[in-house]
């Protein structure tokens, strides 16, 4: 019982339920199904167990802030600036160009690439898997960001779409618990950005032609084109709708059979290696950071042992997974 529901084991003698605290984040949800419906425990911890996390790189970074100095600047959305402009202004700055993004062999590629190019601006970005309510979510400690992934996503091109809603979320500098639902406007914009940021219109009229009447897109074709610039359906529908190639309604149409997600339990290499699932799980900029910090002796084993979960015989072999 204490590890199905993850507390502590002298836990359950106490006399009444302990309560599972959430972090105050802006829940963003609107789908229909999400408006009253409570978040999982699963949910619910893994964004206490990123906020704690959070507050620990908080205090680390008081002690020694050259180890979160970023490489690239984390530049803010302006005020009034469209979704448009910013993904366009954050792209240039991103300098991956359209060919270079679909000549990339997978979308577990595109994956790493782009979560790698996010962290290049001090963002921490985490995969967990988390309840089927909601899609991501953006936490905030001190000025430090993280990103959260659900990993119950259906694919990596999903995925990749959520990790850049919520960047969107961080330029903005706004928290969120999301589920990328257009009836939020906030949530709104955010999905332009991503979908805008993944696939911009001048790459689709490279492909499709201008847009000159909206028509009905199958799944294959949508999946097609999906593919081939390594995004989920759902961004390439969001495009495709926005600059009028696809009849209104195809996102929600979209949205509806790829939300019918069914959790999985990872299988292969990130089952049986544990430090391929951490290396996957906490993501480069994290894991540097801890083993640098433990390096200077910013930090003692133990500590280090708290921030990446594995015992610190495997450490080495970490830092060469997140490579």
């Amino acid at each position: 019982m204490a590890t199905r529901y993850q507390i502590n084991y002298v836990s359950l003698f106490m006399p009444q339920p302990l309560k599972a605290d959430v972090p105050d984040i802006p829940d963003r949800r609107t789908r229909r199904e999400h408006e009253s419906k409570e978040l999982s425990l699963e949910t619910r911890v893994v964004l206490q167990e990123v906020s704690d996390t959070l507050d620990a790189l908080a205090d680390l970074k008081q002690d020694v802030p050259e180890l979160f100095a970023s490489v690239a600047r984390l530049e803010p959305m302006l005020r009034n600036e469209s979704a448009h402009d910013l993904a366009n202004r954050q792209r240039s700055r991103f300098g991956v160009t359209i060919r270079a993004q679909r000549e990339w062999p997978s979308d577990a590629y595109a994956l790493r690439a782009w979560r790698n190019a996010i962290e290049h601006r001090g963002v921490f970005v985490y995969l967990e898997s988390m309840g089927d309510e909601c899609s991501g979510a953006t936490i905030e400690r001190e000025g430090l960001y993280a990103i959260v992934v659900n990993d119950a996503e259906t694919n990596n091109g999903a995925r990749i779409f959520t990790m850049f809603h919520e960047y969107c979320h961080v330029l903005r500098r706004q928290t969120a618990i999301s589920d990328e639902r257009k009836g939020n406007p906030v949530e709104r914009y955010c999905n332009v950005f991503a979908a805008d940021f993944l696939v911009p219109f001048s790459a689709l009229d490279n492909v499709l032609g201008a847009p000159t009447k909206r028509r009905d897109f199958d799944v294959n074709e949508l999946g097609k084109l999906a593919r081939s610039f390594k995004v989920s359906l759902a961004a390439m529908a969001i495009r495709l709708e926005e600059g009028g190639w696809a009849k209104d309604g195809t996102y929600e149409q979209v949205f509806a059979i790829t939300r019918k997600r069914v959790k999985k339990t990872l299988t292969g290499e990130y089952k049986i290696n544990p430090i391929t699932q951490q290396a996957r799980r906490l993501g480069r900029r994290h894991t540097e950071i801890t083993l640098e910090a433990l390096s200077r002796g910013a930090i003692n084993r133990a500590d280090a042992k708290g921030l990446l979960k594995l015992d610190p015989g495997r450490f080495s072999a970490l830092k060469v997974a997140v490579r």
